[in-house]
Parts: structure tokens; C-alpha cells; sequence
């Protein structure tokens, strides 16, 4: 899943420097959006761990 945010968030930095006129990509800005996503993943790995507040199969949301 790391992996996979990282990736992304490199990806909507190169659309956005390809496809837009009125954007750029930025390296900053790729970085961000990458820390953003991992930060995402952690969390929901969180909360849907033992220790979270969230669980599959319980009836605790």
C-alpha cells in the first residue's frame, strides 16, 4: 500500500504537468501528495487494526 500512494502521488503530479495549461507539477508537490498518502494509509491501517476503533466483522463503528 506504501508503494502504491508513493506512485500515486508522483502520477497526479505528472497528469497535472501534462494535461493542464494553467498548472504545473511540481517535485515539492509530488513529495507532498506521496507523504499525504502514506500518512492516509497509516491511518487506516490503524484504525482497522486491534488497537483501532474501527473492526471488520465487529459491529463497532
Amino acid at each position: 500500500m506504501f508503494c502504491f500512494a508513493v506512485i500515486y502521488g508522483i502520477i497526479i503530479e505528472v497528469l497535472q504537468y501534462s494535461f493542464t495549461t494553467d498548472r504545473e507539477g511540481d517535485i515539492l508537490d509530488a513529495i507532498a501528495n506521496s507523504f499525504g498518502g502514506v500518512i492516509g494509509v497509516l491511518t487506516c491501517r490503524y484504525m482497522f487494526s486491534k488497537k483501532g476503533f474501527l473492526h471488520w466483522g465487529d459491529k463497532q463503528i
